[in-house]
């Protein structure tokens, strides 16, 4: 686990919470909240939520000052979680909110980003991406329907697209669109044009000749994939 997975776990034993408990407190499901934990990845409406009961948002991101805001709680933090006990709301240099949209992207036989709106937004440590070679600017997250690449990304994954990579001569994960629909499959470019790929073996190869490759959007490429746990 990474530093923000632990003093999630840190907060959750110091409220006595279960994982069940935790979620329902930050308004999640328990599965979602579980991947949340495993991941160290936050959602700025749970971030709020655990201000509001009484948890130090610069602690909680950067492990930076006390886990507890001030006197809105009486008991102290654990010894060697605590710094400062100065209030903090993180600098916009420090995170990247990645839009999460409600469109699916789907990995079986096509769906629709039509009207697609902004359901909430994802934290990425802004060192993060630049270790990945990502900018904030060029990304959004999308939720992967469907089976065709299971073993890969399963129904129900977010996906993080970085819509600066377009060009498919370097084969891998894309999220494309095909006749009005979106997919998320394995690219390969050919001599003769781009073959999408399932990594299930149930989904046939689809070939894109050359003469057609204007009907083929790339969107961008899948750099990073989050999934539920049982």
């Amino acid at each position: 686990m990474n530093g923000l997975s632990e003093r999630l776990k840190l907060v959750r034993d110091h409220l006595g919470l279960s994982q069940e408990e935790m979620a329902a407190l930050v308004g999640m499901k328990r599965r979602g909240y579980q991947d949340t934990e495993q991941r160290g990845t936050a959602k700025s409406e749970m971030i709020a939520k655990l201000v509001e009961a009484g948890i130090n948002a610069n602690w909680l991101l950067s492990g930076d000052g006390a886990m507890l805001l001030g006197d809105a709680v009486a008991q102290e933090a654990p010894q060697g979680t605590r710094n400062c006990a100065d209030d903090y709301q993180p600098g916009d240099d420090e995170f990247a909110y990645i839009p999460l949209y409600d469109a699916q992207v789907s990995a079986g036989h096509g769906a629709s980003m039509e009207n697609a709106r902004v359901l909430s937004h994802l934290a990425f440590r802004q060192d993060w991406l630049q270790e990945a070679g990502l900018s904030a600017g060029n990304l959004s997250a999308v939720q992967v329907s469907g089976d065709s690449m299971l073993g890969v990304v399963a129904d129900g994954d977010t996906v993080l697209v970085d819509h600066s990579r377009r060009d498919v001569s370097r084969e891998g994960l894309y999220v494309l669109r095909l006749d009005d629909h979106l997919y998320v499959k394995h690219l390969q470019k050919t001599l003769d044009g781009v073959n999408i790929i399932s990594a299930n073996k149930v989904y046939s190869t689809i070939s894109v000749p050359r003469d057609r490759l204007n009907d083929l959007e790339v969107i961008g490429r899948a750099v990073w994939s989050a999934s539920w746990l049982d």
